[in-house]
């Protein structure tokens, strides 16, 4: 009797198997969190000023807003090299031509990966002091019509001074609070703060103080305590929000970890390595990569709109 079996590569099992747990630990432990917590964004992108309001923003903004003291030029520099690093990492591995240029494109989008995430860590960590200095900038305008003092007060109520450590939220609002006193130009220092925040709430707060500062305080000083109450009960709402995110997000670098664990794995075979470094497996392994980044990246765009 004629055995008719139908032999399955190695490669497609561990694709299939990844993708069949990745879906599975997505639809029972990610999506409905995720789906369900998306209330906060929403109702911030409601407060935010729009974009006509905004400040134009530059790559040194961008870089300043990530914490970092790099040009521009340095910042390209940068990821040339780093470009390079990925294409003699390639080479050293005797990789296919296709594999050298992926490997250089990588590179090249690292330190832009890097940059990304540096800006996100700044921002949750303003996002989480925000309502404290909101508070403290609420009760000072309450009294007093000078925002100098008052972004001193808002520091003060994150950080107090002299605090050995201070928060990055205080030494931004202490920055600015000593720029318009020096300058006199209240409006400049926070247009300045506008730019350089990488926290989306923090920015829309400068843009609700410069418009006060410009009408000279006085009869918007009561809507700018209603909008620092509204702003503070949202980022209190995003913090639990964020709870379920966090979860979320260590199941996703679960997914991304089985995945590239099942290749290593693979790559234990004499034969599944010799493919991948054909062309043909070149080929493939480029698109099994692409199709996991293109994966993680809606997934944690996902989380990440939940803060």
């Amino acid at each position: 009797m004629t055995d008719f079996r139908l032999p399955i590569p190695i490669p497609l099992a561990a694709g299939i198997a990844a993708a069949y747990v990745g879906w599975l630990l997505w639809v029972l432990f990610v999506r409905q969190r995720v789906l369900a917590s998306r209330d906060a964004a929403i109702t911030e992108s409601m407060v935010r000023p729009a974009p006509s309001d905004r400040p134009q923003v530059d790559q040194a903004d961008r870089l300043s807003a990530a914490g970092v003291t790099w040009s521009p030029t340095t910042y390209m520099l940068i990821r040339v090299a780093a470009m390079l690093s990925g294409l003699m990492l390639a080479l050293a591995f005797r990789l296919p031509l296709l594999i050298l240029t992926v490997a250089a494109l990588a590179g090249y989008v690292a330190p832009q990966l890097w940059l990304d995430q540096r800006r996100k860590s700044r921002e949750l960590s303003i996002d989480d002091d925000l309502p404290a200095a909101l508070s403290g900038l609420a009760a000072t305008l309450a009294m007093s019509q000078n925002l100098s003092e008052a972004l001193e007060a808002a520091a003060d109520a994150v950080s107090p001074s002299g605090d050995p450590q201070p928060r990055l939220l205080a030494l931004e609002l202490r920055r600015t609070a000593a720029a318009a006193s020096a300058s006199g130009q209240v409006e400049a220092a926070l247009t300045d703060l506008q730019k350089r925040s990488p926290s989306p709430t923090l920015a829309m707060t400068a843009f609700n103080l410069r418009v006060y500062a410009a009408a000279g305080g006085g009869q918007f000083a009561r809507q700018i305590v209603e909008t620092a109450a509204r702003v503070r009960s949202m980022l209190e709402g995003r913090k639990q929000a964020r709870a379920y995110a966090g979860s979320a997000r260590a199941v996703v670098l679960l997914i991304v970890a089985l995945t590239v664990g099942l290749g290593a794995l693979g790559f234990q075979d004499p034969s599944f390595a010799a493919y991948y470094r054909s062309g043909l497996g070149a080929i493939m392994l480029i698109a099994i990569a692409a199709v996991m980044g293109l994966a993680y990246w809606v997934m944690n765009s996902m989380i990440e709109d939940v803060g």
